[in-house]
């Protein structure tokens, strides 16, 4: 009899071994918990405009303008571009989506056409953000250029 309630036992508490990791298990989700600051997702908009022109005062046309990350394993990247319009003037307009932190600062560079004879140039600017709505972010930048003749 002692034998019987010794087996019956261990086979239940097997049983409640077996229900407890199947259910374990079930509570697991493709999202673990993370402890400490959760990690934010951000979507923002970045607005680069200025003006390009030649030493002299002329407006730059057909330059293009590389908006790039100013520092990190990104830097080479080209974020987006634009072009001057026959005024010199540059408007480049792009959205960044599921960013872990609002970019701050950005590397504009200018790159003139071939035949102008001018020189590129670039700087790092530090962007102006507003927060439009909960996770959504403007950031608006202006960065001119004076681009100078090349050395012969």
């Amino acid at each position: 009899m002692r034998k019987i309630r010794m087996k019956a036992a261990t086979m239940a508490a097997r049983l409640c071994g077996i229900g407890l990791s199947l259910l374990g298990f079930s509570a697991c989700s493709d999202h673990p918990d993370m402890y400490g600051t959760p990690v934010g997702s951000y979507d923002q908009t970045l607005k680069v405009e200025g003006s390009v022109s030649s030493e002299d005062g002329k407006s730059v046309e057909n330059a293009t303008i590389e908006v790039k990350y100013p520092t990190g394993p990104n830097s080479s990247e080209i974020i987006d571009k634009g072009e001057t319009n026959s005024n010199g003037s540059y408007n480049v307009e792009l959205t960044e989506k599921n960013l872990s932190g609002i970019i701050r600062q950005i590397r504009v560079v200018c790159k003139p056409d071939k035949e102008s004879g001018l020189d590129a140039d670039s700087t790092d600017v530090q962007l102006s953000t507003t927060e439009i709505s909960k996770d959504k972010f403007e950031s608006i930048a202006t960065a001119n250029f004076h681009l100078k003749k090349k050395k012969q």
